[in-house]
């Protein structure tokens, strides 16, 4: 993944999402909307997600945004008798808070 030339990944969102209905402290599923900067790629991409809102405001959002390596430029790297899937996720758990 040359992580020496491109040590992170962006997910930037570009839509809203309404997240109402996790004002109660319930889990909601959500769709997110935006781009994914992934080896010096930029695409649009759609993660599945969920959403809490705890007491006192604190959110927490978890998800996975799917991606396929060759779409980001990136080689599943293959050790003769191992290969790597050319399909994966980014995962991501963020807690969020005023």
């Amino acid at each position: 993944m040359e992580t020496d030339k491109f040590p992170t990944a962006t997910f930037t969102l570009t839509k809203p999402v309404d997240v109402s209905k996790a004002l109660d402290g319930s889990t909601q599923d959500v769709t997110l909307t935006g781009t994914m900067d992934l080896h010096g790629v930029t695409k649009a991409v759609t993660a599945d997600a969920q959403v809490a809102v705890g007491t006192g405001g604190t959110v927490q959002v978890a998800g996975s945004v799917p991606i396929t390596f060759a779409d980001y430029g990136v080689k599943a790297p293959s050790l003769g008798f191992v290969t790597v899937d050319g399909k994966g996720s980014v995962e991501f758990s963020l807690d969020l808070q005023k």
